[in-house]
C-alpha cells in the first residue's frame, strides 16, 4: 500500500470528483498491451467519442451527419472532417455537448503565440489524464519526446500488474 497514492491522493480525487489514481493504474496496465489490443482499444474509444459528439454536440452532429458510424478500422479516420482553429473560434458554444452539466466545463485559452488566442472548453473529468501527462513531463524534464516516440513509465513492481 502506498500511503500517499492510496490514501492522501485518493482522498483528493474524491473531494474533486476526479479519477486520477484509477487512470494512472489503467495507464500502467495498458503500457504492456500488444499493438493489436491497443488498436482495438483505440478504435473503441474513438467510436465512443464520435457517438458522443454526434448525439450531443449541435456542431458535430451536422459535420458527422453523412458519415457511416461506427468506424470499422482506425484507417477510416481519414474520412473524418478536420476541425480547424477557425471552426472552433466561430462555433465555440455549439461545439459544447448538451448532455453534460455546465459545471463540468472549464473555459480555457491558448497563449496566442501564432496570432489570436483561441478559447476552448475542458471537461473537468478529463483533466486527470492531462494532469498525469503533465506530471510525467515534469517528473522527467530532461527527456524530450518527439512525435512517434514510445514512452514507458512506471515504478518497480509495475510489470506484475497484468493486463
Amino acid at each position: 500500500m502506498n500511503l500517499y497514492q492510496d490514501v492522501f491522493f485518493r482522498g483528493l480525487d474524491l473531494l474533486r470528483g476526479r479519477h486520477t489514481i484509477e487512470r494512472l493504474r489503467s495507464l500502467r496496465r495498458s503500457q504492456h498491451w500488444d499493438s493489436a489490443k491497443l488498436r482495438r482499444w483505440q478504435l473503441q474509444r474513438l467510436n465512443a467519442l464520435l457517438a458522443q459528439a454526434k448525439s450531443a454536440s449541435p456542431f458535430h452532429a451536422g459535420r458527422l451527419a453523412g458519415l457511416e458510424l461506427p468506424l470499422r478500422s482506425l484507417e477510416q479516420i481519414e474520412r473524418l472532417p478536420i476541425l480547424t482553429n477557425s471552426d472552433i473560434r466561430l462555433n465555440l458554444q455549439s461545439i459544447k455537448t448538451t448532455n453534460l452539466p455546465r459545471l463540468r466545463y472549464v473555459l480555457s485559452r491558448t497563449g496566442g503565440s501564432t496570432g489570436e488566442p483561441m478559447f476552448y472548453f475542458w471537461d473537468k473529468l478529463g483533466m486527470d489524464w492531462n494532469f498525469l501527462t503533465d506530471l510525467s513531463n515534469h517528473a522527467f524534464p530532461f527527456i524530450r519526446y518527439e512525435i512517434g516516440d514510445l514512452a514507458v513509465m512506471g515504478q518497480p513492481g509495475d510489470c506484475a500488474c497484468g493486463v
